[in-house]
């Protein structure tokens, strides 16, 4: 898969919403070329298994667990392993509507 662009998810305390935004993502139009890179910055809830879960069927989900910092900090660790020749922040509590 060639990846065109790479999405950013930043989750801080924000699992009720991380399952519905990495499936938004994968139901986009893109979702044959798109890299999501989702960035744990030390919460203390649940994403470390939805983010199992979802990678148990998608190869292009990848994670990293920080200790907590700054959203732009995340998004730069993120940054660092994009491969994507685009790159977009993907808020959690974002949707995409086509």
């Amino acid at each position: 898969m060639s990846i065109k662009v790479s999405a950013l998810v930043s989750t801080f305390n924000s699992e009720k919403f991380l399952s519905g935004r990495l499936q938004n993502l994968l139901d986009s139009t893109l979702s044959d070329s798109l890299e999501i890179i989702v960035i744990n910055s030390g919460s203390a809830q649940g994403e470390r298994e939805i983010v199992s879960e979802f990678q148990r069927r998608f190869d292009n989900i990848h994670y990293i667990e920080t200790e907590r910092e700054c959203l732009y900090q995340s998004w730069n660790r993120g940054l660092s392993v994009a491969t994507g020749e685009y790159i977009s922040n993907a808020n959690t509590d974002d949707r995409l509507f086509r």
